[in-house]
């Protein structure tokens, strides 16, 4: 076992004790016998915002490094980790996102090995700065997932993964029902308030039966009604 997951270890023991962990630098570097970069290196990897961690440094004589896990329900803290994670994620800095979850609770070993099979660098086979973009989208959209199994109240845009979604569409094509629900900026930029009065509750009449006083003059409008035929309820017999 390498002595930077030594030291994690023993910083997470210290935290399941009291949810926060204040150490001095120099003396937890006497105490594995190694140098007090290796800690800041430990700290600076493994206990970021990303990963669900807030990190306090006071230097000086009397300087130490609190250490506190950020506290919230497991669904918000799976959306706090997506809005941390940013464009781009590596293989290794996933990693150490999955172990957290596992060690947490948040999901099991079959969710992780799940989430690993779609995002490992076997499965994406493209250049690192592509890769790393690709995995940072899709572990996203797991994690969405994962944050509605969680019960989380406020999604996510599923386009953008940064806004918190505020426009809920639905789209049915040859009887397949598809929804997404985005964010005010991603539906404008798709074109979806164009095709819906999102402004008024009220069913917008026009789109349903077309512009069709724009659509005929005048002198042609009876005549098209009266061509329409009329449709009649067998049972009561209303038009």
């Amino acid at each position: 076992m390498r002595i930077s997951d030594i030291i994690e270890d023993f910083i997470k023991e210290m935290l399941e004790e009291e949810n926060e962990a204040i150490i001095q630098r120099n003396d937890l570097a006497n105490h594995f016998n190694c140098v007090p970069s290796q800690i800041n290196y430990v700290i600076a990897t493994r206990f970021t915002p990303t990963q669900g961690y807030y990190v306090e440094s006071q230097r000086g004589g009397g300087g130490f490094i609190r250490i506190e896990r950020t506290r919230m329900t497991k669904g918000n803290y799976v959306m706090h980790i997506i809005k941390n994670i940013g464009d781009n994620l590596t293989a290794k800095d996933e990693e150490i996102i999955i172990n957290n979850f596992l060690s947490q609770g948040i999901i099991d070993s079959s969710q992780a090995k799940l989430i690993k099979s779609a995002t490992n660098d076997k499965a994406l086979k493209l250049s690192g700065d592509v890769k790393d973009k690709v995995r940072a989208s899709i572990f996203k959209n797991m994690l969405l997932v994962l944050a509605q199994n969680q019960e989380v109240i406020n999604m996510l845009c599923q386009n953008c993964g940064k806004n918190e979604a505020n426009v809920h569409y639905t789209q049915i094509t040859n009887g397949e029902k598809k929804e997404f629900s985005l964010c005010s900026d991603c539906a404008m930029k798709l074109g979806l308030t164009e095709q819906m009065d999102i402004t008024d509750p009220l069913l917008n009449l026009r789109s349903f039966i077309g512009d069709f006083f724009n659509d005929f003059p005048e002198k042609d409008r009876l005549q098209k009604l009266s061509g329409t035929k009329q449709l009649q309820c067998k049972t009561c017999g209303t038009t």
